[in-house]
C-alpha cells in the first residue's frame, strides 16, 4: 500500500500573527481549535487538511520540507506577501509552458512555503 498526503502542520510563533498572514494573504477560512497547551488553526483546504500550529518548543524553520499551495495565478498572492509580514525568496519563476510558474516566500513566522501556479 503507498503513502497518502493527508494533513500539513505550519509551526507558529505567534498564533495570531501567522493566522493574519495566510488568512490575509492566502484568503484561507481558519478556524481555532484550543486543546491544553496548543492552538490549531484548521485550514479549509481541499482534498489535504492542514494547521497552523502552536505549542511551546514547536519552531518555524527555514531549512527541511517546503508546503506549496496551488493558485490559478501567483502575482496577487505575492503583492500581498510583504505586507503582511513575509518576504519573497524566489520571485515568479516559470517552470515550463505546461508546468507554470513557482515563487518561494517565507511566510510571517519564518516557514519556506511555495507557491505554484499553472
Amino acid at each position: 500500500m503507498k503513502a497518502a498526503l493527508s494533513f500539513f502542520e505550519i509551526p507558529a510563533q505567534n498564533y495570531e500573527r501567522a493566522v493574519k498572514f495566510y488568512s490575509d494573504v492566502f484568503d484561507f477560512s481558519i478556524n481555532t481549535c484550543k486543546c491544553e497547551d496548543e492552538i490549531m488553526g484548521m485550514i479549509d483546504s481541499e482534498p489535504i487538511a492542514g494547521a497552523i500550529f502552536y505549542k511551546e518548543g514547536y519552531e518555524p524553520g527555514k531549512k527541511g520540507i517546503i508546503i506549496s499551495f496551488h493558485f490559478a495565478e501567483i502575482s496577487p498572492i505575492l503583492e500581498k506577501v510583504e505586507k503582511y509580514g513575509g518576504e519573497i525568496l524566489v520571485s515568479k519563476t516559470e517552470i515550463t509552458d505546461e508546468q507554470g510558474h513557482f515563487t518561494l516566500i517565507m511566510d510571517s513566522e519564518g516557514n519556506r512555503i511555495g507557491l505554484h501556479s499553472k
